[in-house]
């Protein structure tokens, strides 16, 4: 009965952590992703977006916040700072595109950037 148990216990252990992981296969498929941003700046609102697969040339990135292209300041291969247009939202949606690759999407707090950014 005990072994039973102990049996029990190491399948349910494992099945736990064969069911917790998480694939996103979009991710996958690129090499393009948005790692974290943060606030930065003082006087206007500027976005620090660090990821990876970005450009080195401004001009070949593209930063979309809530369907609007933002001013991007400088560009990167693992970071971008933009200057974002003001949002009325309480989240607002970035997503960055590179040639013909596009990043996930990440909901940024819009609160937290608008008292970081003035």
């Amino acid at each position: 009965m005990f072994y039973r148990k102990i049996n029990l216990a190491i399948a349910a252990m494992m099945m736990c952590c064969l069911y917790s992981c998480h694939v996103n296969p979009s991710a996958e498929r690129t090499s393009l992703r948005i790692q974290d941003t943060l606030p930065a700046g003082v006087t206007d609102i500027v976005l620090t977006i660090n990821g990876k697969g970005f450009s080195n040339v401004t001009t070949d990135n593209k930063v979309i916040v809530d369907d609007v292209e933002a001013s991007i300041i400088s560009a990167s291969d693992n970071q971008l700072v933009v200057r974002i247009p003001a949002r009325k939202s309480a989240k607002i949606a970035v997503t960055v595109k590179v040639g013909n690759e596009v990043s996930d999407t990440v909901l940024v707090d819009n609160q937290i950037v608008m008292l970081a950014g003035r």
